[in-house]
């Protein structure tokens, strides 16, 4: 197809209100929004390091913390970066102590709430996770900025986000990247809009939206990935 045919057709869309919108990359533009080789990222719901792998491509000197509570996963996550992360075998929410998490077959559907419609992944048993906070552990660890909160709990998002409220109320986090349900899978799973909710009253704003996820039974949004910013 040719330049001039391309122009023909976009002008014939855009008079009926619509526009096409390239495809946009969640990392690329989280890169863009920090500006900086060296930021310091919390990667909540670790699991085995995916997230983290695609940190350290991104960047040339990210200090990354990832937060795994699982043992087992833990371990590989640990011996998948022999220390070019920071490994911690805890989950991160609302307040410091112990919580029951409910452990699937696939460990990245692993969850401290009870699933209830999770394709392709079975229940396999229970595990006691050690619980800290996102203010806490800054507090310990004399960590004044975190330029990228990423976030993927299934569904207990909004409890990681109110343990970070004396970051969030300081203007300390730069980007959050969360998961969002649309149509939870856990009961009492909060939504995409809980999670706005809490955020705004930070001066958080909706960034983008990515990476949509289908039921594939019902056919209906599951869930979406999204990055919230600081309203300029």
């Amino acid at each position: 197809m040719t330049g001039e045919m391309k122009e023909v057709i976009l002008k014939m869309i855009r008079k009926r209100g619509f526009d096409i919108v390239r495809l946009r990359n969640a990392f690329h533009e989280q890169k863009q929004i920090v500006g900086k080789e060296n930021p310091t990222i919390f990667d909540v719901g670790a699991n085995e390091g995916q997230t983290a792998q695609k940190y350290l491509k991104l960047f040339k000197q990210p200090r990354i913390y990832s937060f795994e509570p699982t043992r087992e996963t833990f371990e590989r996550l640990d011996s998948n970066f022999k220390n070019r992360v920071h490994a911690i075998n805890k989950a991160l929410g609302s307040k410091i102590g112990n919580k029951m998490l409910f452990m699937r077959n696939k460990s990245v559907y692993n969850s401290f709430l009870m699933p209830m419609d999770v394709d392709d992944a079975e229940e396999i048993g229970e595990d006691m996770a050690v619980i800290d906070t996102v203010d806490n552990f800054c507090s310990k660890n004399n960590i004044k900025q975190i330029d990228v909160l990423k976030i993927d709990v299934e569904g207990y998002e909004l409890e990681v986000l109110k343990g970070a409220a004396r970051m969030l109320s300081k203007g300390r986090i730069k980007v959050i990247y969360s998961e969002c349900y649309l149509n939870p899978s856990y009961e009492g799973a909060i939504t995409f809009f809980d999670i706005y909710r809490f955020i705004q009253r930070y001066g958080f704003v909706l960034y983008n939206i990515y990476n949509l996820v289908y039921n594939t039974k019902t056919k209906q949004i599951r869930f979406c990935d999204a990055i919230f910013v600081k309203r300029k």
